[in-house]
């Protein structure tokens, strides 16, 4: 027995309409996909050029630390160099008038510790204030560290959403119920003996 038109109407209204929010919540989910997308590549280019900035910007700093502190190196060397020089002059000269006024012994010896405590106190001041300047640098560097890693975790990646899934089921029921509803009312129809219409509430 086949399916008189209008009992078939609403079966075929819920199949399409059905079909068409099937489609729509699979449309909105692409495009919602599609921009979650975009916004992860967003981040990561942000991410890439944060890296980039920061990672620039301590390899400038914490080169500039170690040039001033090679520099202190130069300036401390010929620095100490000159004392030596002007240490050994002394001592020299020391030694010339000493022979030039017949000195020697203790009093020559005394002459000569004397020379050789100021040096030894001017290269304990130089080795300590080189190592202090070796210390500061590298704490100036670890602070240069510190901030780039810093800035490199303050643009944290983007984690997208779970995207909605589709949903079969419930237009399927609306299917299967609106093809329910049809046939108990066709059965109820071919009970009364009438002729089925699908708008009539008494069916």
């Amino acid at each position: 027995m086949c399916l008189p038109l209008a009992a078939a109407a609403p079966l075929v209204i819920s199949m399409v309409s059905a079909g068409a929010s099937i489609a729509g919540q699979a449309a909105q989910q692409d495009a919602h996909g599609k921009y979650q997308q975009k916004v992860v590549d967003a981040n990561e280019a942000q991410m890439q050029q944060n890296r980039d900035v920061a990672t620039k910007a301590f390899l400038d700093q914490a080169y500039a630390a170690n040039n001033q502190l090679a520099q202190m190196r130069e300036q401390a060397a010929a620095s100490k160099f000159d004392e030596e020089r002007k240490a050994l002059e002394a001592r020299a000269a020391t030694l010339a008038a000493a022979a030039a006024a017949n000195v020697d012994g203790v009093s020559l010896g005394s002459m000569l510790q004397t020379y050789f405590m100021h040096e030894a106190m001017f290269n304990t001041r130089h080795d300590q204030n080189l190592i202090f300047k070796k210390q500061q640098s590298a704490v100036q560097i670890g602070s240069y560290r510190s901030e780039a890693e810093a800035r490199i975790l303050g643009v944290q990646p983007y984690t997208p959403a779970p995207l909605a899934p589709v949903d079969y089921v419930g237009p399927s029921l609306r299917i299967a119920e609106s093809g329910l509803d049809v046939y108990t009312k066709l059965s109820r129809g071919t009970t009364k003996g009438t002729q089925y219409d699908p708008f009539d509430d008494d069916f």
